[in-house]
């Protein structure tokens, strides 16, 4: 999306990966998001940038970065802002297991329900979910306080199980050493 300096939308494209096609533009999420006035597109300097993922019904959770349209040199003034966007969607999120190889676990909120237990600061939190589990939570706070972005990871404790069958072993051959050394001094 390109939007002039006077806020208006001056070139909007979009692209279907699955079809590999050209796109519409979602009237509702342009005119609700991106208007004139919305400061994700009115960025008061040129080194200003915004980012972050917009949630909202209708649509699958969108991660965005818009920038101020300066000169190579990074030197304004602003011609207007450009602005990229990504769908979070369903093929877009199994793509992200496959890569990070975590059991992922992506929901949206709409504000003003707040997303049930996750960390009170819209930060992150990793606890153990059990002997097994290691489970990472984080929240990406939608920048219009729409909403809120819950992403859950799992990953197993492969280190905590070695370690229990490594204390396993060791106590293992002590009771045997001490079984053998016991014999030992009887006899």
């Amino acid at each position: 999306l390109f939007f002039g300096s006077d806020g208006a939308l001056v070139l909007g494209q979009a692209f279907d990966e699955a079809d590999r096609m050209g796109a519409a533009l979602p009237a509702p999420l342009l005119a609700a998001r991106f208007g004139p006035r919305s400061p994700l597109i009115a960025l008061p300097a040129i080194n200003d940038t915004k980012r972050g993922i917009l949630v909202g019904e209708g649509h699958p959770p969108l991660l965005f970065c818009s920038q101020p349209i300066v000169t190579s040199d990074g030197e304004g003034p602003s011609r207007g802002t450009m602005v990229f966007g990504a769908w979070l969607t369903e093929a877009r999120q199994e793509h992200l297991r496959k890569l990070t190889r975590l059991r992922l676990s992506v929901r949206s909120f709409s504000a003003p329900a707040a997303p049930p237990s996750t960390p009170a600061d819209g930060g992150f939190q990793v606890s153990p979910q059990s002997e097994d589990v290691l489970t990472g939570l984080a929240v990406f706070p939608d920048p219009d306080g729409r909403g809120a972005l819950v992403v859950e990871a799992s990953l197993p404790r492969e280190v905590h199980r070695e370690a229990r069958r490594t204390i396993g072993a060791v106590l293992l051959a002590l009771a045997i050493v001490g079984a053998v050394l016991g014999a030992a001094t009887l006899l």
